[in-house]
């Protein structure tokens, strides 16, 4: 009986403790998007001042969980993970700092993430 209650216990803490196992391997992995933003810019030198000023000024939301540049030739982007429901409120703060330091609108593209790849019949 005791050994059946414990895997009862076990087995209904599971899906709370995958949920929080997703949280914190994501953290982390957003977090690394600043540390690869890093080195683009200062070891591999393939950023821009546009991009760094995008990159620093997320950072100071703690609703961003991760930014850095992505794309380039012709201009590039930055994509920043962003807490559920923050995306216009980031975009709404750091546009008029970006007019004013390079006069230039900014384009936000808002994406959501979806199932992934997936076998499509």
């Amino acid at each position: 009986m005791l050994k059946g209650s414990l895997w009862w216990r076990k087995t209904k803490d599971l899906p709370r403790l995958v949920r929080l196992w997703i949280e914190v391997i994501s953290k982390k992995w957003a977090r690394q998007m600043f540390r690869a933003h890093e080195g683009l810019s200062k070891e591999y030198e393939v950023s821009c001042d546009e991009l760094d000023f995008l990159v620093e000024n997320a950072k100071k939301f703690p609703e961003v969980l991760g930014a850095r540049m992505m794309g380039g030739g012709f201009g590039g982007c930055t994509i920043n993970i962003v807490k559920k429901g923050f995306g216009q409120q980031l975009v709404d703060s750091i546009s008029p700092v970006y007019k004013k330091e390079f006069n230039l609108e900014l384009t936000p593209i808002f994406v959501k993430t979806d199932n992934g790849s997936e076998l499509v019949y």
